[in-house]
């Protein structure tokens, strides 16, 4: 390798058990996961750490939503373009019941929780805010729900609040 030059490394999930971009906050994680009947370990975007976790995986056209409870448990559930948005074409009512079930066991202990996921779009933003309210809800120590997923705004709002901090003194 010449002066200089960078090397670079390629690690695979079953190498390393986590890693975070710094550039969007994204924190990825190694699971052993079943798809499709078949066992492999995959880097997950670990979205929610709390009472239930919160992980996701995006392949090809499909979104999977896994939910981890305290005892290690994972329920999990997969939605694609045509069936994670409330409405469509078809039987969308049965097959969006079919995705929501292994979801409605994880909330079990929160009706008005369960009540919101039956009125929300499966996606990222949503089942992250879910999982943090149940958090919110069911917790009974101080321990706070950790959010890993990067969010624009928040930083924005924080550096403004600095900013304009550091001019009154």
């Amino acid at each position: 390798m010449a002066a200089g030059e960078k090397q670079y490394q390629t690690f695979s999930p079953a190498d390393i058990i986590g890693y975070r971009l710094t550039d969007n906050g994204k924190y990825y994680v190694s699971r052993t996961i079943e798809l499709n009947n078949k066992k492999e370990v995959y880097f997950l975007e670990y979205l929610i750490k709390g009472i239930i976790s919160l992980y996701y995986l995006h392949n090809e056209e499909t979104s999977y939503f896994f939910f981890e409870n305290e005892q290690g448990q994972m329920y999990s559930t997969c939605v694609t373009d045509d069936n994670g948005e409330i409405g469509g074409a078809g039987n969308w009512r049965q097959r969006r019941m079919q995705i929501i079930r292994p979801i409605f066991e994880v909330f079990q202990e929160s009706p008005d929780t369960q009540r919101k996921l039956m009125e929300s779009n499966l996606d990222k933003r949503n089942l992250s805010e879910l999982t943090r309210e149940y958090h919110n809800r069911i917790c009974t120590s101080a321990e706070e729900c950790v959010k890993f997923e990067y969010d624009k705004n928040e930083i924005l709002k924080a550096q403004t609040i600095t900013y304009r901090v550091g001019y009154k003194f």
